[in-house]
């Protein structure tokens, strides 16, 4: 078997603030279910939401942002064996899992 190239693009519409207050008015359960996990009391969901979406407005050396007919996306992306190609793609793949950045 080979690899795949797989990547995740994230757009930035709203400003970090907004994406971050809209994390806030999630419930924890409705992170869980957009995330596919199971709930769980003891996951500090809105403070690993925070951590990813620093990902995503403060992109790391394996993320870039790239402006797209006048949007702006953060991306990462690689050869993947079935793990994750790179550190980010996680995190950013959660924050656009729950949409808050559009």
């Amino acid at each position: 078997m080979g690899a795949d190239f797989i990547y995740v693009m994230c757009e930035r519409a709203v400003p970090y603030e907004t994406a971050l207050e809209r994390i806030e008015a999630m419930s924890p359960e409705e992170i869980a279910e957009k995330w596919d996990m199971v709930f769980d009391p003891e996951i500090d969901f809105h403070g690993e939401a925070k951590e990813c979406l620093d990902y995503v407005y403060n992109p790391p050396r394996d993320a870039d942002t790239v402006t797209i007919e006048n949007k702006q996306f953060t991306l990462t992306g690689g050869l993947s064996y079935g793990d994750d190609p790179t550190a980010s793609f996680d995190p950013i793949f959660k924050i656009y899992t729950l949409g808050v950045t559009q």
